[in-house]
């Protein structure tokens, strides 16, 4: 292995380091922004749209097997979400469940 690793691994402690210090730089009196907020709030949905819009983005509709694996997917996200309420579970289960089918 060359030296290349070493260097990777410097820029993804920096930047580790960096997205866990700056909240706290940042937000030192506890007046957090409503954008902030917002974010905050958003962010679990917004993923998820995102992991759906991934997942959709190579379905083929008219060539066999007509995005099924895709769909059972979102559906066991879905109902795994409605069940739990958590949106974590849901992202880390629906992923799962997404990549099993798509590697069988």
């Amino acid at each position: 292995m060359d030296n290349n690793i070493y260097l990777v691994l410097l820029v993804v402690m920096v930047a580790n380091l960096l997205t866990r210090l700056t909240p706290m730089l940042f937000f030192k009196n506890n007046n957090i922004p409503s954008w902030v907020g917002f974010i905050e709030k958003n962010f679990p949905p917004m993923i998820m749209i995102i992991l759906i819009f991934y997942t959709l983005k190579d379905v083929s509709v008219v060539v066999a097997p007509y995005g099924i694996q895709e769909l059972f997917a979102i559906a066991m996200t879905a109902i795994i979400h409605l069940i739990f309420n958590n949106f974590l579970l849901s992202i880390f289960a629906g992923t799962a469940i997404y990549m099993l089918l798509n590697n069988l």
